[in-house]
Formats: structure tokens, C-alpha cells, sequence
């Protein structure tokens, strides 16, 4: 029994794959880290891109919700609609008319996943 453990304690020829199995796991979780990152500066970054698209044709048209929606949703055709949610908010203040415009994204990533739906948002206000 002594000689069986001690040739079992000593055996290397399986180490390689001991220490794979110990090392990839950790990497593949750096590397979706990443990934997942990445895709929030991504998504963050167009829903920035379309307000701002939204508010260059505000400024130059005269626009209604309608308008501003579609402009917004021209900007976002890659991302599900249904996921998307846009809301304006309008004011007057000083004789000049103000639009808030609020979007948000949520991303769900599956129906049996642990992980709750993540919500991307974005706010702005611009004169019209």
C-alpha cells in the first residue's frame, strides 16, 4: 500500500493537464471579463451616439416625440427593440423649449442564467 501512494505521489505524467485545467479556468473568466466589458463601452457609447443624433435633428428640424423616437431607433437598428426603452420630458425655461431625453437598453442573457438583466441608460437635455 506504502509503495502504491508513494508511486502515485510521485508520478508527473499528468501534471500538464492538471495544471491546464487549473490555468484555463481563469483565464476563459479574464478573458469574458473582458469581452463583457468591452460590450458595455460599446452599447454605452451608441446609446451616447444616438442622442447625440437626436439632438443634432432636433436642433435643425422641428420635431415631435415621433420624430426624435425614430431618429433615435435609425441610430439603435442593430440593438432589439424590444429591449430598448426611450422617454422624453419636455420644458420651457426663459423663452427657450427643452427636450430630456432618456434611453435605456436591457440586456438579458438568457432564461436560465443566474445573472439579473442589466440595464444600460442614458440622459440628456438639449434646447430645440
Amino acid at each position: 500500500m506504502r509503495l502504491a501512494f508513494s508511486r502515485l505521489w510521485f508520478d508527473q505524467s499528468a501534471t500538464a493537464a492538471i495544471e491546464f485545467a487549473i490555468t484555463a479556468n481563469v483565464f476563459l473568466a479574464l478573458l469574458l471579463g473582458i469581452a463583457g466589458g468591452g460590450y458595455t463601452f460599446v452599447v454605452k457609447s451608441d446609446l451616447e451616439q444616438a442622442l447625440t443624433k437626436a439632438e443634432r435633428y432636433a436642433l435643425v428640424h422641428n420635431e415631435s416625440n415621433a420624430d426624435l423616437t425614430n431618429a433615435i431607433a435609425g441610430a439603435l437598428s442593430t440593438y432589439k427593440s424590444t429591449n430598448l426603452s426611450i422617454s422624453f420630458a419636455r420644458a420651457s425655461s426663459g423663452g427657450v423649449n427643452y427636450v430630456k431625453a432618456s434611453l435605456g437598453y436591457t440586456v438579458r442573457f438568457g432564461r436560465n442564467m443566474p445573472f439579473p438583466p442589466i440595464t444600460f441608460s442614458s440622459t440628456r437635455i438639449f434646447p430645440t
